[in-house]
């Protein structure tokens, strides 16, 4: 896993967080914001972050323009969404703009957590040399 390992939960009330966090490696790191802009803020300084971002009625048309760039411009970032049941049909664009993965229950939190590990484990650490980013993810032996 990588050492700058980030999740980044960007919520009203503190209610996804908290669910995550209990199923979370003690090596990753949890950032809590209110707002997408905060958000952005905390993603600029770790760029492969995995995020949790919580879709209300409110911010429907903000999330989706926030996933489409984030997607365009942060590429190394991985977005999950979460939201009440009620809101659930929205579960398409959320994920057309760029989402990995949509839910409505926190009893899923552990799997968020798995995602985010899987996030990681993809990630190459910024550190890492060229030659490891290039040559690491390639199937045959070093001669």
């Amino acid at each position: 896993m990588a050492t700058s390992a980030t999740v980044i939960v960007c919520e009203q009330r503190g209610k996804w967080a908290a669910a995550l966090r209990r199923h979370l490696s003690p090596t990753v790191r949890l950032r809590e914001t209110r707002a997408l802009a905060e958000c952005a803020v905390e993603l600029d300084s770790a760029p492969a972050s995995f995020l949790v971002l919580e879709l209300r009625e409110s911010n429907l048309p903000r999330l989706l323009t926030f996933l489409a760039e984030s997607s365009r411009l942060r590429p190394r970032a991985a977005m999950l969404v979460v939201a009440e049941p009620h809101l659930a049909e929205h579960e398409w664009p959320v994920r057309e703009a760029g989402a990995v993965h949509f839910d409505v229950s926190t009893r899923a939190a552990a799997a968020w957590a798995t995602l985010a590990e899987k996030h990681f484990e993809r990630t190459p650490d910024e550190s890492s040399p060229l030659a490891e980013l290039v040559g690491g993810p390639l199937p045959w032996e070093e001669i």
